[in-house]
C-alpha cells in the first residue's frame, strides 16, 4: 500500500525564491557566459552574443577564441589604467595597444574598437 502526504492549499508555505533557486529553476539564460564591456571592445575585440549557441568573437576580422578575448580584455585594461585613463589619450592607447596586438598576438588590427552583436544562432 503506498502512503500519500498531502499538503491542504490553504496550508501551504508561500516563500520568494532567491536568485540562485531561480537560475536553477529557470535553467539560468539562453546565452553563454558574458563578459562584453566597454574594457572588451576597447581592446578592439568584437563580440557576437550568441543565443542557445557559443559565442563569437573577433578582432578586426580575426576570430578569436573565448580565452583570448579575456586575455586581450585585461591585458588591454592594465596598459589603459597605467598610461592613459587619467589623461583620457584614446589615439596613443589606440597606437600602442595596436604595437601590442601585433608583437605579442601576431594580430593586425586595424584599430577599431570592437561592437557587440545579439545573434540568435
Amino acid at each position: 500500500m503506498t502512503e500519500v502526504y498531502t499538503t491542504p492549499k490553504e496550508t501551504m508555505i508561500r516563500k520568494e525564491l532567491t536568485d540562485a533557486e531561480t537560475e536553477i529553476v529557470a535553467g539560468g539564460s539562453p546565452f553563454e557566459d558574458c563578459f562584453g564591456d566597454i574594457a572588451l571592445y576597447r581592446a578592439g575585440v568584437s563580440f557576437e552574443n550568441v543565443c542557445f549557441g557559443s559565442d563569437r568573437y573577433y578582432v578586426g576580422s580575426k576570430k578569436i577564441d573565448k580565452e583570448l578575448a579575456r586575455t586581450l580584455r585585461s591585458e588591454s585594461t592594465k596598459l589603459w589604467n597605467s598610461k592613459y585613463a587619467s589623461s583620457a589619450d584614446m589615439v596613443g592607447y589606440l597606437r600602442e595597444w595596436k604595437q601590442v596586438l601585433a608583437s605579442d598576438y601576431n594580430i593586425d588590427w586595424n584599430g577599431r574598437l570592437g561592437t557587440y552583436e545579439a545573434c540568435v544562432w
